[in-house]
């Protein structure tokens, strides 16, 4: 592993060296992405969105990962990395886009571990597997990238 130094970006920069030092392109990452074979007969689609506007929503979730997965479990924060590395394609995380009063709200279904490292690499932009309904919102609020 690379050295690590300190800096502002702190984590994000550790992120980012391990797998720039494993030959991990950022600016491939989105075109490996795909649907899952659930997603797919579930008839989803890959919609790009914004990560910051996600992660808005997603801070305000029970199972929200904090930055650097500090309150998840390592070895599945570890696991996305090292599959990340390992440059098979990359299920989009499945969520769920939905209205609570007059706010809107994201539930990840499967992905939030991919999502939070991806985030943590200071990733702007990634695929999601949306439905119909959760894609309109996405359209509607702003979130598309």
């Amino acid at each position: 592993m690379p050295p690590s130094r300190s800096t502002e970006c702190g984590d994000r920069f550790e992120i980012a060296s391990f797998l720039a030092f494993r030959g991990v392109n950022l600016k491939k990452i989105n075109s490996r992405f795909q649907l899952s074979n659930f997603d797919i007969e579930e008839g989803r689609k890959l919609v790009m969105l914004d990560i910051q506007r996600i992660e808005d929503l997603f801070k305000k979730d029970i199972f929200y990962i904090e930055p650097n997965g500090a309150n998840t479990a390592k070895s599945m924060y570890d696991g996305v990395k090292d599959y990340l590395n390992s440059g098979h394609n990359i299920d989009a995380p499945l969520i769920e886009l939905y209205k609570a009063g007059n706010s809107i709200c994201v539930g990840f279904i499967d992905g939030r571990h991919r999502f939070s490292v991806l985030r943590d690499m200071g990733m702007r932009k990634m695929p999601f597997s949306l439905n119909e309904n959760s894609a309109k919102l996405a359209e509607e609020y702003g979130f598309l990238a």
